[in-house]
């Protein structure tokens, strides 16, 4: 897949995920960095082919 259309693919959930979660409001510290790190997953999942998110970078 080229690069154009994986960010072309990532904007386009970011943009789905924000509008349906930017007024949400979690009262809970943990269940936020949770929820926090879920949806990064789920984003950067795509940019970075399947690595977890706290994966360091391979060389």
């Amino acid at each position: 897949m080229k690069k154009w259309n994986i960010f072309k693919m990532f904007n386009m959930q970011f943009d789905e995920l924000h509008q349906r979660q930017f007024l949400w409001t979690v009262p809970y510290t943990e269940l936020t960095e949770s929820l926090r790190l879920a949806v990064a997953e789920k984003l950067l999942g795509e940019l970075f082919e399947g690595k977890s998110v706290n994966e360091p970078p391979r060389r």
